[in-house]
């Protein structure tokens, strides 16, 4: 089982840089053995990219119903807490609904679905009425159970999340604009909104409120799950999370509660040996959650104790695995001067790919610190170390060419020479930018040239 485990965490980690084909291969192994719980963790990590890659599945009605809801849907075993639903208690409302309309009707859907030919208007129709279906049948549902936790348990599982089944049958009420809504993001996650989208969208929260369908803060949850930052997008309708309702309240606590999950998710995977790369994403991706946190939170929000465990964790996580040290990364790719004085066998042993690539990834990781660094604290920690790292690989770039315009070494130095020439500037790229690598790049090219001259070419 330990074995399996490994295997699996190496699966898990070269994923995304399988090509697309091997990729549907490898994922279409794991479903034969999704129901283990460490195959859930990484079918869950691999779900964005399956969506995108795979077609449209023919429509169904089982499909139609879970599509309102499907960005909330989650593998954590405390998922309600954290804001979002279990499948298996989704698969359970599924058959609370099934069981509530007619088999006729339920033939008729599938019967329409299937001679909809994917035409959006006719799946739409049906959708429709699968949606009405689902809210008038969850919603009675829930009523009659509401005091019996006995019969609850027997329809929705043991100790259900009733407040939770509630707001699903709630979901179901505004389907249509929540449909509608996410056609203009269509992309899993969306980075950002517009301005025009965020007009969009407390239009129709107002609509919502109008014409009495239900809590309007329904719609933000939704619509949140498909943000890269939930907080950041809730932060555009904070007055429509504070009106008093009690779903608002519920919904910024639960994404604080996410956040802390997803900082706690990322520190397992930082306990292992994660790409630094994506490690900096992910911490920059929760300090804007944290800095929305802190905004919606007022004047209160800087002394929070929650907040403040949050800033704390992502600094000192950044701290330890992408900013201490980063400098013996890249200074395995630099040239080195042996023992006795001499370059002439050094450069004869050049870098790896993987130090390489280890020595960019670690400069790009720093650089991106630079920039939320003061969102968790860090201060000018992060741009210290890129000043360091600057500093240093100029000092053995000069070092080195100095002592080849001292001890000009044979020709068969020069190809090692150059190699080190651009390997310091595609560092100095990296950590200050374009303009800043040419510099050194086309420096070190003429202090080369000047030392150790290209042999003139044989006329034929």
């Amino acid at each position: 089982m330990t074995q399996d485990k490994s295997t699996l965490k190496e699966v898990e980690t070269r994923l995304s840089d399988l090509p697309d084909d091997k990729f549907l291969k490898v994922i279409e192994l794991l479903q034969g053995v999704q129901s283990r719980p460490e195959v859930l963790q990484t079918m869950s990590q691999a779900r964005p990219r399956l969506g995108r890659l795979r077609p449209p599945r023919p429509p169904t009605a089982q499909r139609v119903f879970y599509s309102p809801i499907e960005d909330l849907l989650s593998d954590l075993d405390d998922a309600a807490a954290e804001g979002r639903i279990a499948r298996d208690l989704m698969r359970r409302c599924w058959f609370v609904m099934k069981a509530a309309v007619p088999p006729a009707l339920m033939q008729a859907w599938e019967g329409r679905l299937a001679a909809s030919k994917r035409d959006r208007g006719k799946v739409r129709a049906v959708a429709l009425e699968v949606w009405a279906a689902a809210g008038a049948g969850l919603t009675t549902a829930v009523a009659s159970v509401v005091d019996e936790p006995e019969a609850a348990a027997r329809i929705f599982g043991a100790n259900p999340p009733m407040d939770l089944m509630g707001q699903i049958g709630g979901v179901y009420r505004i389907a249509d604009e929540i449909e509608t809504l996410k056609s203009k993001f269509p992309d899993f996650p969306v980075p950002e909104i517009e301005e025009e989208d965020i007009s969009l969208i407390q239009e129709t929260l107002t609509r919502i409120k109008a014409e009495g369908k239900g809590d309007a803060s329904l719609l933000i949850w939704v619509l949140s799950a498909r943000m890269a930052s939930p907080l950041s997008f809730m932060r555009h309708f904070q007055g429509d999370l504070g009106d008093g309702t009690a779903t608002g309240a519920q919904l910024v606590a639960a994404s604080l509660a996410h956040l802390e999950g997803a900082v706690r998710r990322i520190e397992h995977a930082a306990s292992g040996s994660p790409s630094v790369t994506s490690l900096a994403s992910n911490a920059e991706q929760l300090a804007a959650e944290l800095a929305a946190a802190r905004e919606m939170a007022g004047a209160a929000g800087a002394k929070d104790p929650r907040l403040q465990a949050i800033g704390g964790k992502l600094k000192a996580m950044v701290l330890e695995k992408v900013i201490a040290n980063a400098e013996q990364d890249v200074l395995a790719i630099v040239p080195r001067i042996g023992p006795d004085g001499d370059m002439t066998e050094a450069l004869k042993v050049m870098p790896t790919r993987q130090d390489l690539v280890r020595a960019e990834e670690r400069v790009r990781a720093v650089r991106k610190a630079a920039k939320f660094g003061g969102k968790v604290g860090l201060g000018e920690e992060p741009a210290k170390m890129l000043a360091v790292i600057k500093k240093e690989v100029v000092t053995y770039l000069d070092a080195m060419l100095d002592h080849l315009a001292k001890n000009p070494a044979e020709a068969g130095a020069r190809a090692g020479a150059e190699q080190h020439v651009f390997n310091s500037a595609r560092m100095i790229e990296l950590a200050d930018g374009p303009s800043a690598g040419y510099e050194i790049l086309k420096k070190g090219q003429e202090k080369l040239e000047k030392s150790m001259p290209k042999p003139a070419e044989k006329k034929g």
